[in-house]
């Protein structure tokens, strides 16, 4: 999936997972990473879409659910 984020493959995962409904530590162990890590790839995605522009985390949510996951 190409979008114009330019999302890593990682990043695309971490949101996948996320938009299934699992928690941080869940995605973290399903990637085989840290919580931190996961922590660190929903920070530099929300950057990389986000950078810039001033959304309630409940607006993001909705911007990346339906902008990357088609929900």
């Amino acid at each position: 999936m190409e979008t114009q984020y330019k999302l890593t493959e990682r990043e695309r995962s971490a949101i996948r997972l996320f938009a299934e409904g699992l928690t941080p530590e869940q995605v973290a162990e399903q990637m085989a990473i840290t919580t931190e890590q996961v922590e660190q790839i929903t920070m530099t995605v929300l950057h990389k879409l986000f950078a810039g522009s001033v959304l309630t985390t409940t607006q993001a949510s909705e911007t990346l659910a339906e902008e990357l996951v088609g929900v």
